[in-house]
């Protein structure tokens, strides 16, 4: 629905998600008629003399070099800034009466994530998070076939997200390899899509995510600092004036890298079903890989984000998979582009997101209720309910267990009964070193333990080795010193 005064946009940061969503503002009324209006108003940054020129590029009135001059001047913030710099501005605009769109991950932390839900739960105005994948028409296609039980109840979901921008071991530092600016690597900047859709395709129909285990690594523990801002990631203009280093110094200061490359990771669901998610930034061959799998009681869907036009679809009694071609005006938001077979790209996910948040927006001002093709527009709760699954997955590899997701400490670990003292996924409930942690002190290991030494000791009185009366604390002292070296590497004792 159209406003009769367009809704002014201020956004924060101009380099790849920049270009992305101010390529999407451009779009919305050639594509989208019945989007609101918008102006894009005023683009911010730190470089004055670069956002000059970024603003007219982009198609901005004015620039800022402060977020705090605009957020309670604009209609509607874009948070495109590094991950450190998504809570402040985002919970100020809101504060002010002002719609926010911020990109993922939602905080550096759970507890960033969840306040920043907080505010947006407290605000007149709608808040999303920047999951654009979401608005894949095959991904929306997928969920309505899930949603109508074509592949029955959900028993597994697997989903892995694959580039290998930093194989290189000489690739430059940026902020996206800094734990306190980015959170996290692989598992944050990709895994946060693929939990998203795991969320947002089977979430319902499974209960959702309610254990994690993980594995997070780094291969490269340092990098050379480049010569100029991150333009390869995107975002130049937030790099700080002591982040980077001068052309003579370039080739020689590297800087630590405190965040994973890769991490694999298990979802327990709470209906029982289980999954897998894997990410990695140094995948050598894949460029963008995001591959997406569900089974069903009744069949599988399959989704390639390099084949982002195609559903491959299993049901019934078929011997395999169909390829779907999800390009006919009555998929979702095909009939506002090209006639059958003229394919999307990934661009275009950024032209749905924006029409349905800005949509909401208006509505709001309004009091209609949000219209549009999908379910939901992705929310700051959707951001923090991912966060909370990305912490869970960090936990899990510190403490090398599984932990429930809604545990404040790595202590909370799953038991079943009658298992030994062990969660029903197999894994010890305590951590041990390694060879030790594969069971505990038995009973029958004692008996057999008391037997011997009872042998050993009549042994040597009938050898007239020590007298008899030393022969019960003979063994007495074997049994403890049996119980106690188990003790000291890490076994714990138990009668069964």
């Amino acid at each position: 629905m159209a406003m009769a005064e367009p809704l002014t946009v201020g956004m924060i940061g101009y380099g790849f998600m920049g270009r992305a969503h101010a390529n999407a503002l451009a779009r919305l009324p050639m594509f989208f008629p019945d989007a609101p209006a918008v102006t894009r108003d005023t683009l911010v940054g730190r470089d004055e003399s670069a956002l000059g020129e970024a603003a007219d590029r982009l198609g901005f009135e004015r620039t800022a070099t402060d977020w705090r001059d605009v957020v309670g001047d604009v209609d509607v913030l874009y948070n495109l800034a590094p991950n450190h710099l998504h809570a402040e501005p985002s919970i100020a605009a809101l504060e002010a009466g002002t719609a926010v769109l911020c990109e993922k991950p939602l905080a550096t932390t759970r507890e960033g994530a969840e306040s920043m839900a907080s505010a947006a739960a407290d605000a007149d105005v709608p808040a999303c998070i920047g999951f654009n994948y979401r608005f894949v028409p095959a991904i929306q296609y997928a969920r309505r076939l899930i949603d109508a039980g074509e592949i029955g109840e959900i028993t597994q979901f697997r989903g892995r997200y694959l580039q290998d921008w930093l194989v290189d071991p000489d690739a430059p530092w940026s902020w996206r390899l800094d734990d306190d600016r980015a959170g996290s690597g692989a598992l944050g900047d990709l895994g946060a899509h693929t939990v998203d859709l795991a969320r947002f395709l089977v979430g319902d129909r499974t209960g959702g995510i309610d254990r994690v285990s993980g594995n997070l690594r780094t291969f490269t523990t340092e990098r050379p600092v480049a010569s100029e801002g991150d333009e390869t990631t995107g975002d130049a203009e937030t790099t700080s004036d002591d982040e980077t280093a001068s052309d003579d110094e370039s080739t020689t200061e590297h800087r630590p890298v405190t965040v994973d490359d890769a991490f694999t990771a298990q979802l327990g669901f709470a209906n029982g079903a289980v999954g897998t998610v894997e990410a990695s930034r140094v995948a050598a061959g894949h460029k963008n890989d995001h591959t997406i799998e569900i089974h069903g009681t009744e069949g599988s869907l399959r989704f390639s984000l390099e084949r982002l036009n195609e559903l491959d679809v299993h049901t019934g009694d078929s011997r395999g998979y169909e390829t779907v071609l999800v390009t006919e005006e009555s998929d979702p938001y095909l009939d506002r582009w090209w006639p059958p077979g003229h394919v999307l790209g990934w661009e275009h996910t950024f032209v749905h997101e924006s029409y349905e948040f800005l949509t909401s927006v208006a509505d709001s001002t309004t009091g209609e209720s949000t219209t549009g093709s999908t379910p939901t527009v992705p929310s700051f709760a959707d951001g923090a309910a991912v966060q909370r699954v990305l912490d869970g997955i960090e936990r899990a590899a510190e403490a090398e267990t599984w932990v429930d997701l809604d545990a404040t400490t790595t202590e909370s670990v799953r038991h079943c009964g009658g298992c030994g003292g062990r969660n029903r996924n197999g894994f010890s409930s305590r951590r041990y070193p390694p060879d030790m942690a594969s069971s505990s002190v038995s009973g029958f290991e004692m008996v057999i333990t008391v037997g011997m030494g009872a042998v050993t000791a009549a042994i040597l009185v009938g050898s007239d080795i020590f007298p008899a009366t030393l022969a019960i604390p003979f063994v007495s002292m074997v049994l403890i010193g049996f119980i106690a070296s188990r003790t000291v590497l890490g076994r714990r004792w138990s009668w069964r």
